[in-house]
């Protein structure tokens, strides 16, 4: 698991990310932080496009401790769009839209947090 602890969004507070909680002492809701390194160690650029086209192909950098424990409601990819003329605008070159409009009929935007929440 790459998980390294949980992080108050309000006061910084660390929590241990093997107890259940999801709120802060202080009430605001808690972040899951990674520990990068054993991410960088154990996820390949060159890797991801032999994986299934969908949320868990980025496994490692999402809050599950084992592959086994994932739970799939069929969800795929959404595209993301170069942004050509606005990004220039703003000063971004290389600005991008992910585009959650292009999906499957049966799919809704609360799937990916719903399924993360499982």
């Amino acid at each position: 698991m790459n998980i390294a602890h949980l992080e108050c969004s309000r006061c910084k507070a660390t929590y241990d990310s093997e107890k259940p909680i999801q709120i802060c002492d202080c009430g605001a809701p808690l972040l899951v932080r990674y520990n990068l390194d054993l991410v960088k160690a154990s996820l390949r650029k060159e890797s991801l496009g032999s994986r299934k086209a969908d949320l868990w192909r980025y496994w490692e950098m999402l809050p599950v401790r084992s592959k086994e424990h994932v739970v799939s409601l069929g969800e795929g990819m959404t595209p993301l769009l170069k942004l050509n003329n606005l990004g220039p605008e703003l000063d971004i070159p290389s600005l991008y839209m992910k585009d959650e409009g292009i999906t499957d009929d049966c799919w809704d935007r609360e799937a990916e947090g719903i399924e993360l929440a499982r």
